[in-house]
């Protein structure tokens, strides 16, 4: 039995709690030829900020936001940088420790691939942070994940890249047909982005002091 007495919406989360949100989806990633990543950018309609990809034609590609239904893209009004060099595009990093592990970590799956393994292991990494750069507490997580934090790129200006490789999302929002509801979903791609972290916090757990923590 699932105790949510203390949610603020027990309706809601009633219903959600008793879906099935694992998606058979098989996971891929497309190549942008000359998109650009946008850094991140507070505006009016969206105060916590918009960032993202581009395509070579100036559409905003949603999957690359931290949240779907964005439909509004700022223009950059800083020059464009041009770029010859072809990236792999991690995702924007929100420091709201759950966006850590569940909206950052949607396409980690890529790099514990075999066709990154192969064809892109050396390509540079960039992200979009939205408010600093990679806190330590997320650069523990990524090290945990086998990715090294120094390899990503903050996206600071808006750049054009030769090519940009956009891994699909293992945690990802659709919108219900129906209801007009998101609804969240992910793939046994993050189930085993999530495993290895659980593995290596019982292959190094070390005991808490017996004292009581008071919340």
């Amino acid at each position: 039995m699932v105790n949510y007495d203390g949610l603020y919406n027990k309706n809601f989360y009633g219903k959600k709690v008793g879906q099935n949100h694992l998606s058979e989806q098989k996971l891929r990633f497309k190549v942008i030829e000359n998109g650009t990543i946008l850094p991140h950018k507070s505006i009016q309609n969206y105060p916590t900020g918009l960032g993202g990809i581009l395509d070579a034609d100036g559409n905003y590609l949603e999957e690359s936001f931290v949240h779907h239904g964005v439909t509004e893209i700022y223009t950059p009004e800083e020059e464009i940088i041009l770029s010859d060099t072809t990236v792999i595009y991690f995702n924007m990093i929100c420091h709201i420790w759950g966006h850590c592990l569940t909206d950052s970590l949607r396409r980690v799956w890529f790099f514990h691939s075999d066709f990154y393994k192969k064809y892109f292991k050396n390509l540079p990494i960039v992200y979009v942070p939205m408010w600093q750069g990679i806190l330590p507490s997320f650069a523990e997580l990524l090290s945990i994940l086998e990715i090294d934090p120094s390899r990503l790129i903050p996206s600071t200006q808006p750049t054009r890249f030769k090519e940009i490789i956009l891994p699909d999302e293992s945690f990802f929002e659709t919108t219900n047909k129906e209801t007009g509801e998101q609804e969240v979903f992910f793939t046994k791609e993050y189930q085993e982005t999530i495993q290895r972290v659980r593995d290596y916090g019982e292959k190094n757990f070390v005991p808490l002091s017996q004292k009581k923590f008071y919340f």
